[in-house]
């Protein structure tokens, strides 16, 4: 099982890959939104993967928590760089799609 540094800089690899494929000239716009949205939801990331490990959660349950918890996820800088507003949509949800893809695969590995 990682930690929430392994969590964080796979988190990371996976944003710069998003961004170069869906958005490349808003590379570090995307990553630094997303690494905002993960240090500002550390604390819950680190609970609800404890509650995942332990089995008191599932993956499920993890998924439900950390989409309810991606309306922190800040969009601005991207609709300020002229990104239409269905586009950021569509970004924000692979977004919270690859956190948890990325917690799921750094805290429960053999899942």
């Amino acid at each position: 099982m990682g930690n929430f540094n392994d969590f964080t800089a796979n988190l990371t690899d996976g944003l710069t890959q998003l961004a170069k494929t869906e958005i490349p000239g808003l590379v570090n716009e995307l990553v630094s939104s997303g690494n905002q949205f993960a240090v500002s939801s550390e604390q819950d990331i680190k609970q609800w993967t404890a509650e995942l490990v332990a089995g008191s959660l599932d993956s499920a349950d993890f998924e439900s928590l950390v989409k309810g918890k991606a309306d922190l996820f800040d969009v601005k800088s991207l609709t300020a760089k002229g990104l239409a507003l269905a586009r950021v949509d569509a970004i924000q949800n692979m977004v919270t799609d690859l956190i948890v893809q990325t917690a799921l695969k750094v805290f429960l590995p053999n899942a």
